[in-house]
């Protein structure tokens, strides 16, 4: 496996894929029987009962409560990251300083990739968050997804003889039959680049003959027929959650992910993605029809992940078995190892095959579907692991909180039991009945009717001692111990110490989030065409050598869990606009950022969606000022406007535009109505200016310098 080059060994990977697969899997399920609250001999209705060789305790019908804890820690706590990550302020920063400009076009093209350039995000990032507190660390690939479809496009002897005026010929003449179903195969690469030219030479595929005849025989009986032609279905970044020990796997000695011996990527797919496969990835044709023949099998790495099992049993749901029913699916591996060649160099590998077909076919069917070295330019495993804890340097190491909180709450629902049966044995507890008279007790219950007893024939049992107090105080101990150690805001937890622990969560959880974004970006400077980057950050496309790529930029995600609270967020505000922007008299505050900064604490999405460029909305006030002298030259009045923050700006413009022109500076000498315009121009706005320097002089008590426009 350390070796690079001729045949992978299969068999030494499905080794190390079922030594992976050993360790993890009861700790997984014991953490999903916390999660979910499970266990065995559970029933629906919340009570115990008796079995047939054991009588439940205390009683038959006794409380036997669910207790939730572990599951909303681990909600509330995926809740918090989920909300960070969205409302997180992404910056791209150049480690020298020629590398500003590629920085701020890098940003842009990430703020792409989070806000739609990267399908269904938002359900990776809810499950990535998820499976790290359940599980204490999860995996996240990050690959170039490049997907071939196919559509139907019409094709005429017309639109064929305006280009190959001898082809229409061989069509018509059904003598020549065979030369024109040469010809069309010949062609059709060439018509597939004119339809989708966005396609490379190696996606154009081939037409088969026997669809050529077709096409062949349809344009001479009616002119015009339908030819399938590939075009590009999908081209962009993917990031995918994966969940351990059930959709990804490796080494149990692993530290960092990037050193690790291997990494396995699990994938349970139906017969259509099997075989589309063999087109869009050069899959071996045989090895998938010998995998097809072993649908619906589960390695002995796969067969007991029953995840989904222990949430539908705590749901009270009967369909045991159900969710590993896989008849139609086949289990599919991505190998990744690193190696080196011959001379020395590291190289990613990867190699897909199933446990399934390895020895069991024929000499002629290979053992894996493809084989091959992955040509990222970033060199990395395309994998970003997330860790709750730093507990050790081992991946595997990192508790869930399920593993952390699973005594709590075994001594909540002790708690909670005993409440609801001390509860029971108050409402209707047992009677103390002579032996000879129990066979006359009668049913007791609300509107019963009950028949009067002697005094000291039939009497209450008193309760067990005990106090009640007791087991809710400790019930609201367990909680506060929990919200403590957690950083939930609760009774007794000290906030400043609750968002400490809450920050450190979410930084933990931002940092792997850029190393994802640092692949993305590798991807997206290697896969993205000069006109898709341009189109998408405005600038042109960074250095595309490997180098460059390596050595990326300097990435930030900035978040203050603070800013979940609207009150501190208001509180924030108002402090920068009551005490801060008046002190401002220099102009030190840019107040455009400052503008922008504000959205994005209030609503990101509104940000994203509304605020300019600063040098676009410079732009586009230098353009309205040109406007205005434009119509006040022809004689128009223009619009006047109260309190524009903006006045002191466009009386600078426009004096930028006099001195630049001319013409404007010889209609200022000779034509009256231009000079009335103008000045009444020039006055609305530097009324404005003097009545935003009139606030800040009211405040400070010192007067601003002169303004620009004056």
């Amino acid at each position: 496996m350390a070796t690079v080059g001729g045949l992978p060994e299969v068999a030494d990977l499905l080794a190390e894929y079922t030594r992976a697969g050993q360790y993890g899997r009861e700790r997984a399920q014991a953490s999903e029987e916390v999660r979910f609250s499970f266990w065995e001999s559970q029933s629906p209705d919340g009570k115990k009962h008796d079995a047939e060789d054991e009588q439940a305790f205390p009683w038959n019908h006794a409380s036997d409560t669910r207790i939730r804890l572990a599951d909303a820690i681990v909600n509330e706590s995926a809740d918090i990251l989920v909300a960070a990550f969205n409302r997180a302020q992404f910056e791209a920063r150049g480690i020298e300083l020629q590398d500003a400009a590629a920085a701020g076009a890098i940003s842009k093209t990430l703020e792409w990739a989070r806000n739609g350039g990267i399908p269904d995000l938002s359900t990776e990032v809810d499950l990535a968050a998820d499976y790290g507190q359940a599980k204490g660390w999860c995996i996240l690939q990050v690959i170039w997804s490049r997907r071939i479809a196919r559509r139907a496009v019409k094709v005429s002897l017309e639109q064929l003889a305006a280009r190959w005026p001898e082809l229409n010929l061989a069509i018509l003449d059904p003598i020549r039959e065979e030369e024109a179903i040469q010809a069309i195969q010949t062609l059709y690469p060439l018509f597939v680049q004119s339809e989708s030219p966005s396609l490379a030479e190696t996606d154009l595929g081939e037409l088969k003959p026997a669809r050529a005849r077709q096409i062949v025989r349809a344009l001479r009986a009616d002119g015009e027929t339908e030819a399938p032609i590939p075009y590009l279905h999908e081209d962009n970044p993917r990031v995918i959650a994966l969940e351990p020990w059930e959709d990804v796997f490796v080494p149990p000695e692993t530290t960092d992910l990037q050193r690790a011996r291997a990494i396995f990527r699990v994938d349970w797919m139906n017969e259509t993605e099997l075989r589309a496969k063999v087109a869009s990835d050069q899959w071996n044709e045989a090895w998938v029809d010998a995998v097809l023949t072993k649908s619906g099998q589960n390695s002995s790495v796969a067969a007991d992940q029953n995840a989904q099992d222990i949430l539908d049993a705590s749901l009270g749901l009967t369909s045991e078995g159900a969710n590993r029913d896989r008849r139609n699916l086949c289990e599919v591996v991505y190998a990744y190892t690193r190696g080196v060649d011959e001379d020395g160099v590291e190289q990613v590998r990867y190699t897909v095959f199933s446990p399934h077909v390895i020895g069991s076919v024929g000499t002629a069917t290979p053992e894996y579907a493809v084989h091959g070295t992955l040509d990222y330019a970033h060199g990395k495993y395309p994998f970003v692991a997330y860790r709750r804890e730093q507990a050790k340097r081992k991946l595997m190491a990192s508790r869930g909180v399920p593993e952390i909180v699973m005594t709590w709450q075994q001594e909540k629902k002790a708690q909670r039991d005993a409440q609801v049966d001390r509860t029971s044995l108050s409402i209707v507890p047992p009677l103390l009945v002579p032996q000879r008279r129990i066979s006359q007790i009668q049913r007791l219950g609300p509107a019963q009717r009950v028949g009067y007893q002697s005094k000291g024939e039939i009497e209450w049992m008193q309760p067990p001692p005990g106090n009640p107090a007791e087991a809710v105080e400790l019930i609201r101990e367990i909680d506060r111990e929990s919200d403590e150690y957690f950083g939930r805001l609760g009774e007794g937890v000290d906030p400043v110490r609750a968002q400490t622990k809450q920050q450190r969560m979410v930084d933990q959880w931002l940092l792997c989030w850029v190393e994802v974004f640092r692949q993305v970006t590798a991807l997206c400077s290697q896969y993205l065409s000069d006109e898709e980057w341009l189109e998408i950050s405005g600038a042109p496309a960074p250095e595309r050598r490997f180098e460059s790529l390596q050595r990326g930029r300097n990435w930030q995600f900035k978040f203050d869990v603070r800013e979940l609270s609207t009150d501190y967020m208001v509180e924030k505000l108002k402090a920068i606009g009551a005490n801060v922007l008046p002190l401002d008299a220099g102009g030190v505050v840019d107040r455009s950022k400052l503008v922008a900064q504000t959205l994005a604490w209030i609503d990101p999405s509104l940000a994203r969606a509304v605020v300019s460029d600063p040098t676009a909305a410079s732009q586009k006030l230098f353009k309205q000022v040109q406007d205005d002298f434009a119509q006040m030259a022809l004689g128009n009045e223009v619009s006047m406007t109260q309190n524009d923050p903006t006045a002191p700006r466009q009386l600078e413009y426009a004096r930028q535009i006099v001195t630049a022109n001319p013409k404007y500076q010889q209609a200022l000498a000779q034509d009256e109505r231009f000079q009335q315009l103008t000045e009444q121009w020039g006055k609305n706005k530097e009324f404005s200016a003097q009545q935003e320097r009139n606030k800040i002089t009211g405040r400070i008590g010192v007067e601003t310098s002169t303004p620009i426009g004056r």
